[in-house]
């Protein structure tokens, strides 16, 4: 699926999936980019731009198994925002520029598989954030966060994460 979408109305979704896809896409001016429902299994989100969506550039609810690889965020609240009631996800080579809020989101969602791997994430308030979570977080690039004021990685709390071999460059 290749898909363009810009609305003047940021109050829906640019792209609302029910079923498991291959999703790629540019969506610009939307409450939320890209919004994944109840899905179980497989599905890859690749090569999309995702550019100054209000609420999240891509959210996964109810949503297991997705592969969200080589995207690029520019000027979003929440770039990627993965609750509780999504697991076992891969998060990798994506780009973030000027994230509002967290570049990387996942809340209370312990045991959930997920895998944060070789991002980079630029001029955000806050890098990758787990909130109750569980995650393999190795290879990121983190820099220039909240001014030199922001969190690269924020761990608030969770059990069994690991992360190694990341770089954070102007962060606290």
């Amino acid at each position: 699926m290749d898909v363009d979408v810009s609305f003047a109305n940021d109050l829906c979704s640019g792209i609302k999936i029910a079923s498991n896809q291959y999703i790629e896409n540019h969506t610009s001016g939307l409450a939320s980019g890209i919004f994944l429902q109840s899905i179980k299994g497989n599905t890859h989100i690749y090569s999309n731009s995702v550019i100054r969506s209000n609420n999240y550039g891509i959210y996964l609810n109810f949503t297991n198994f997705t592969n969200i690889t080589g995207n690029s965020f520019y000027v979003n609240n929440f770039s990627i925002y993965v609750p509780s009631n999504s697991t076992n996800h891969t998060i990798s080579s994506n780009t973030f520029f000027n994230t509002t809020n967290y570049s990387i989101y996942v809340t209370n969602a312990n045991n959930s598989g997920t895998n944060i791997t070789s991002n980079i994430i630029v001029n955000a308030t806050a890098g990758i954030y787990l909130n109750n979570a569980s995650a393999n977080i190795s290879h990121n690039n983190i820099s220039e966060i909240l001014r030199g004021e922001g969190v690269g990685i924020d761990l608030f709390s969770g059990d069994n994460n690991f992360i190694w071999n990341n770089t954070v460059n102007n962060s606290t």
